[in-house]
Order: C-alpha cells, then sequence, then structure tokens
C-alpha cells in the first residue's frame, strides 16, 4: 500500500481526521519518528513537482477551517477505495408526515451516495425545514433482514449505525 493509499483509507475510516493524526499514522506505518512537517507534501495545494492531492483526492471538510479535518473527494474514492468495496444494496426511505417515498440504491459506499439524495431532493427538505414539517431519511441494507445503517431527522441530526 502507497502512502497516498493508506491516507485515503484512514480518511475513508475517520472522516474528520486531522491532518497531524494521518501523519503520524503514516509515519508509524514506515517504522519512522514523526517529525513536524514530513508528509506535508500531501496536504499542499502548492505542489509544482507532484500530482496534488489536497482539493483532488482529499480535502478539509470546510476549506475555511483547518481544524475541520480531512474527507475524501469523490476522486479520491472512487481511485483508493470504492476497488475493493462490494457493491451493496439500501432501501432509502424518505418520510413526512404526508407520505413516504422509497428508492432502491445500489452503491458500494452509502455515505458517499447519500450526498446525492440531498442534492435531488434538497428543495423538498428545505420546503419541510421551512414550514416546519417533520421529515426523516434512514437507509437500510436490501435483504431479508433490514439492518439501518443511516438515519438523519428534521434539524440535521445525522446518525450512522
Amino acid at each position: 500500500m502507497d502512502n497516498k493509499e493508506l491516507i485515503a483509507w484512514l480518511i475513508f475510516n475517520k472522516r474528520g481526521i486531522l491532518r497531524t493524526d494521518i501523519l503520524r499514522a503514516l509515519c508509524a506505518t514506515k517504522n519512522k519518528v514523526f517529525t513536524q512537517g514530513w508528509g506535508s507534501a500531501y496536504f499542499s495545494r502548492t505542489l509544482t513537482d507532484r500530482e496534488l492531492c489536497r482539493g483532488v483526492l482529499w480535502d478539509l471538510i470546510d476549506t475555511e477551517n483547518s481544524q475541520s479535518g480531512y474527507e475524501l473527494t469523490q476522486k479520491g474514492f472512487e481511485t483508493y477505495i470504492a476497488p475493493h468495496l462490494e457493491e451493496k444494496e439500501f432501501v432509502l426511505e424518505f418520510k413526512t408526515p404526508q407520505q413516504t417515498f422509497e428508492c432502491s440504491l445500489k452503491t458500494k459506499n452509502i455515505r458517499y451516495d447519500i450526498d446525492i439524495f440531498f442534492e435531488v431532493f434538497g428543495s423538498t427538505v428545505e420546503y419541510c425545514d421551512a414550514n416546519n414539517y417533520d421529515w426523516s431519511l434512514t437507509a437500510y441494507e436490501a435483504g431479508p433482514v433490514q439492518k439501518k445503517t443511516y438515519e438523519i431527522k428534521r434539524g440535521g441530526k445525522e446518525r450512522w449505525m
């Protein structure tokens, strides 16, 4: 596993991980003593002699706040993580007091694809919030035993199971 792949897996498994924690883990796998600055090139936006990683494979969750931690970009996920994951089927259930909408989604990672739901149905969620309507989105693994994997309710409280 090369350094970029290791960094991608660290970020994938702990969204919001801080740069220092990533670099300490990278040093530990290389049997190196952690020193300030080592590995920083993977988090620079101004590399000229290497391929950029930050902003391409991963980036800060809040680019204005260096303490927000890192998350993978879609390219980082597709390059280093997706090839190793099995595709699963999920049932997405969006409920309001008036009706329930269900759809099926095949994906390798529900965490990344759940954002697509909010891009498509974002205006509905905003309308519900603006009018004080209750709503919830729940994702279940499809199959004989539906295991709940994700839930978010009005007010934006996310819960991953």
